[in-house]
């Protein structure tokens, strides 16, 4: 069995894009990894660009799609996919060359760790983002806390709760993750291990107000979680909507980035109980 599954799913890529996506991944310093990229119904040459890398590398293994969307292309990958863990990849994204060796190593040494993200940098306008160190339930109703193509995940926990993408969400990846979070650990490395490609207009209005949609009612979900109590809740939507100017901002967040303590402490001045980094 290989250590590694990288996951990706390409549909009518940029030829440049996809090559530098894939030899970014090829290029790995760790090289106990399979690489399974699903082709969903791609209609252009992106079926000739993988088949050129499957005959170059035989850790490629090329997955035939239907063009049913992403969330069914990542399932049927997921299925696929033979390593102790899954690593997640877009086409048009460039993992750092060490990428893989890292989020391996911290997987090893933190077996409690089921799913592992890090920061990444944007480009071609450089911002780098970041995200929790350690996620709790606080940090997903701020929005979701890894970065999709960058997340590492152990794939026999997922099997164990059939933790699977739902395809009725635009925002398939938060979805996933705050039903994950009800029995995972969830971290993120500091480290920058991917470059993030930024597109003008990539999304349409009508997938934005999707999205928009769709991540309300996650949050909802992550609401009632920590309390049935509407009262509380509406107290925590309050919270988020008034951050900038909430007195709690400054006398429990630092630069935006969120920790254990806080969190439990606001949690506890709103009234609420709850174990934040445990399974529940």
């Amino acid at each position: 069995m290989v250590k590694v599954s990288v996951l990706m799913s390409v549909y009518n890529g940029v030829e440049s894009e996809i090559r530098e996506a894939i030899e970014s991944i090829l290029n790995q310093t760790f090289s106990d990894f399979e690489f399974v990229i699903v082709n969903d119904g791609s209609t252009d040459n992106t079926p000739q660009i993988l088949s050129e890398y499957a005959k170059k590398d035989n850790r490629i293994k090329i997955i035939e799609g239907n063009h049913t969307g992403l969330s069914n292309a990542l399932n049927l990958g997921m299925k696929n996919c033979m390593g102790e863990y899954i690593a997640r990849m877009d086409g048009d994204d460039i993992s750092h060359l060490d990428r893989l060796q890292k989020q391996a190593e911290f997987l090893d040494n933190n077996p409690d760790v089921s799913i592992l993200g890090a920061s990444i940098e944007t480009f071609p306008k450089k911002k780098v983002i970041s995200y929790p160190l350690s996620v709790g339930f606080v940090d997903m109703l701020q929005g979701c806390p890894l970065a999709h193509p960058l997340v590492m995940f152990r794939r026999a926990d997922f099997e164990r709760y059939n933790l699977f993408y739902d395809a009725d969400f635009a925002c398939e990846d938060y979805e996933l993750w705050s039903r994950a979070i009800r029995h995972l650990n969830i971290a993120n490395l500091p480290d920058v291990l991917l470059n993030y490609r930024v597109k003008k207009d990539s999304l349409s209005h009508t997938k934005l107000g999707k999205i928009y949609k769709d991540s309300k009612i996650v949050k909802q979900r992550i609401l009632d979680i920590l309390t049935k109590d509407t009262e509380k809740q509406n107290k925590l939507v309050k919270y988020f909507e008034n951050k900038k100017s909430n007195i709690f901002e400054k006398l429990f967040s630092y630069r935006n980035k969120w920790y254990g303590d806080e969190q439990y402490k606001v949690l506890t001045i709103l009234g609420i109980e709850i174990k934040l980094y445990k399974k529940v």
